[in-house]
């Protein structure tokens, strides 16, 4: 319905109307006492149904992990709750010191970490949410006694909508067919003066989010929910050809959870240190051990698998590449590096490995810095090993490799395939704990590595790969330092005094948030393989 002169009448959601104009730049312009009443009223609430903008959950970037409940950022650090949605996860808290109880998340608490990151700001809180798809550690103050408890809660999948019909112009940009009531583009404010307050209409054309070029239905998705909350939208008035930035709130609307029926790939980075002239070439010989197992024990058209080793071999690079690799919000992605390793004298509070990192040829790396890069990539399941010592030590035993090679029939998924596609969530181990040394000689190579290569084929869940992992592991280096100390022959002093004062060696594992997550196709998989399993055993 249009008014005289200039003047329309904008209807809103909870009933009702109000008078109108444009202003210089074309846009619909309503009192600023008026849209207040409108930004507070029941139709622009935090949540919404589904609008018809496109937005399917295969879309990568597309979708936020939410806990359904309204923060605020606090100056002094952490989101204070203000108030819990009725489907929020939140009111089924479970104590992290013992999961049987339950709790509820209430107004006045206060979450200052999620997942162990300190939430300095509105962008850590979501970042932080989005590293675990489906759950959650908040570190919560309670408001009543003033506790500080870790709480284990669900996450679910949202993304933001405007609430509008659109269609994309094969110029670019999304034109505006239809604008739904409950849409809080209904109300814009002027990104340079807030002050004034327009509605978006039919026919009007919407070329950038947050400065994000609009040419298709992946692209206006990923833009509209590259930030969470408020938007900033160029748009060109359909009537006066004006252009200019509006700033929206959005709809945070709940979707499928990302992949539950997809075939899941695995993008496997292994990387070694090659060049090293005290372990190189026992690295070069964990990593041909390694590199056929995966492929193997993967299905071909299921498997990315990249090496880097020699001159490659730098943080740099390493960072660069684990950047670049494409993984889907569906697929896993794993990084095995060899090589030295050191832990720093202090570390950052939230960093689990304690300040361990790797010596590389051209600068360090922080270990929490490459893990950090493998769990910012979209994946549900993201892992990280490392068979590196805290010092340099290179002991030596001569042994004579024998290879076995047998073929095993598979009905469905190689136990392999179930630890890498039927798991989502993070796995960070190392080798060695705090203070202890990575052992590594010819032909074994990295000795941790050696029993990894002989055991990850043969297990379907991860705790027990792990607990196995761990005990086989010592057990290898007990018998072997029991040797070498026994026939030092031509050992070096330091490994000799190095081996003598180190009684264990113990695979930590820094991070493990893993859940079991099975995708319908997989389940279904009743495909008949023949794969070939290499054995390689020793021969003192």
């Amino acid at each position: 319905m249009h008014g005289t002169d200039g003047i329309r009448p904008i209807v809103f959601p909870h009933g009702g109307k109000v008078m109108a104009s444009r202003n210089a730049a074309g846009r619909w312009i309503v009192p600023l006492a008026l849209a207040a009443t409108i930004l507070g009223s029941g139709g622009l609430s935090a949540r919404g149904q589904e609008g018809p903008e496109p937005g399917p959950a295969s879309i990568a970037g597309a979708t936020e992990e939410r806990l359904l409940i309204s923060v605020e950022y606090r100056p002094e650090g952490g989101m204070k709750v203000v108030a819990v949605d009725p489907q929020s996860p939140t009111l089924q808290l479970k104590p992290a010191r013992d999961p049987s109880q339950t709790a509820m998340l209430i107004a006045g608490d206060v979450i200052t970490h999620v997942n162990g990151v300190e939430i300095d700001s509105p962008f850590t809180y979501a970042r932080a949410l989005a590293r675990t798809p489906g759950r959650a550690v908040l570190t919560i103050i309670d408001r009543a006694s003033g506790t500080t408890e870790d709480w284990l809660a669900e996450t679910v999948p949202v993304q933001q909508r405007l609430g509008l019909f659109v269609t994309f112009r094969p110029e670019g940009g999304a034109l505006v067919q239809s604008v739904t009531p409950e849409s809080p583009a209904r109300v814009l404010r002027s990104a340079s003066n807030p002050n004034f307050v327009a509605a978006i209409v039919p026919g009007d054309v919407i070329t950038h989010v947050n400065d994000q070029a609009v040419a298709s239905p992946d692209s206006y998705s990923r833009a509209l929910n590259s930030t969470p909350g408020s938007v900033t939208l160029r748009i060109i008035d359909g009537a006066s050809g004006q252009v200019g930035d509006w700033v929206s709130q959005t709809l945070a609307v709940r979707v499928p959870r990302e992949g539950t029926g997809a075939r899941r790939s695995a993008y496997v980075l292994l990387v070694g240190l090659t060049n090293d002239p005290n372990i190189g070439a026992s690295i070069k010989a964990s990593l041909e051990y390694l590199e056929p197992i995966f492929k193997n024990e993967v299905a071909e058209e299921r498997l990315r698998l990249s090496v880097i080793q020699g001159d490659e071999c730098t943080a740099a690079n390493l960072l660069a590449r684990v950047r670049d690799v494409p993984c889907g919000p569906d697929d896993t992605f794993l990084v095995y590096y060899l090589g030295h390793g050191a832990h720093a004298p202090t570390a950052d509070p939230r960093d689990p490995s304690q300040g361990h990192f790797f010596s590389m040829p051209g600068g360090d790396l922080y270990r929490i810095t490459l893990a950090d890069a493998i769990r910012d990539k979209p994946g549900r399941l993201k892992i990280l090993f490392s068979d590196t010592c805290n010092v340099q030590a290179t002991p030596v035993s001569p042994a004579r490799a024998v290879s076995e090679v047998a073929l095993r029939r598979i009905v469905g998924l190689t136990p392999l395939e179930k630890l890498l596609f039927n798991h989502r969530g993070s796995l960070d181990v190392s080798a060695s704990s705090r203070g202890q040394y990575s052992w590594f000689s010819l032909p074994f190579g990295g000795w941790f590595t050696y029993n990894f290569a002989n055991l990850i084929a043969r297990f379907e869940a991860w705790p027990p790969f792990l607990g196995t992992l761990s005990a086989r592991t010592d057990e290898f280096y007990q018998t072997k330092r029991d040797a070498i100390l026994r026939n030092p022959g031509a050992t070096r002093p330091d490994v000799l005094a190095s081996l003598t004062n180190q009684a264990q060696l113990v695979p930590a594992v820094f991070v493990d948030d893993l859940l079991d997550d099975v995708a319908a196709a997989d389940a279904n998989d009743q495909r008949v393989r023949e794969i070939p399993e290499v054995v390689v055993r020793f021969i003192e």
